[in-house]
């Protein structure tokens, strides 16, 4: 019985000592931290309320509202992503990843003028990353502008002379783009 009694003590005492070391968040950099901590484990609703406790402790942290606003499109809540970039994108305006995502999720609401004007941002910052035409031009494929997209896939090839999915996307926006003419008078 003595021996169990001492093992229910050295259990209490590490229980109690492990639960002292769990700290709480105090900082908007904890709490930041934390957040993606639950987004990494597709707990979205609870790494919002932590990128939003991190913006009460400290509203000019574009990186919470750029965390915040993916974990919202995670969530299928495009319009509060969105919201939540254009508010990292003010705090932050060279951040080329939250321009990348807004950019995205303006695309998926069909949005095309708004996605490229951002990937537009995405190369005035960079305009050596060809991934920033390949994706504008990508936008401009779906709106039907196929002389601005056949321009943005030659950058792309440009800077990046071996990107088979870029040659894959002029092939195609060369095709769309030409016209039959009526022959029919």
């Amino acid at each position: 019985m003595k021996n169990y009694l001492k093992g229910v003590f050295i259990l209490i005492f590490v229980v109690l000592n492990m639960t002292l070391c769990i700290k709480t968040p105090t900082t908007a950099e904890e709490f930041l931290k934390r957040g993606q901590s639950y987004t990494d484990k597709n707990d979205y609703d609870k790494a919002i309320a932590d990128y939003s406790k991190a913006l009460q402790l400290n509203p000019n942290l574009a990186d919470a509202y750029k965390k915040r606003g993916i974990a919202y499109a995670l969530k299928g809540d495009y319009d509060q992503a969105i919201e939540n970039l254009t508010q990292s994108i003010m705090l932050n305006p060279n951040d080329v990843d939250a321009y990348i995502n807004r950019g995205i999720f303006y695309a998926i609401k069909e949005d095309y003028d708004l996605a490229t004007a951002d990937c537009t941002q995405t190369i005035r910052i960079n305009p050596n990353d060809a991934d920033n035409y390949l994706r504008r031009g990508e936008f401009y494929l779906r709106k039907g502008d196929y002389d601005k997209a056949t321009v943005d896939f030659k950058k792309a090839l440009e800077i990046n002379p071996n990107d088979e999915f870029a040659n894959g996307l002029l092939k195609v926006a060369i095709q769309e783009g030409v016209t039959v003419p009526d022959t029919q008078n």
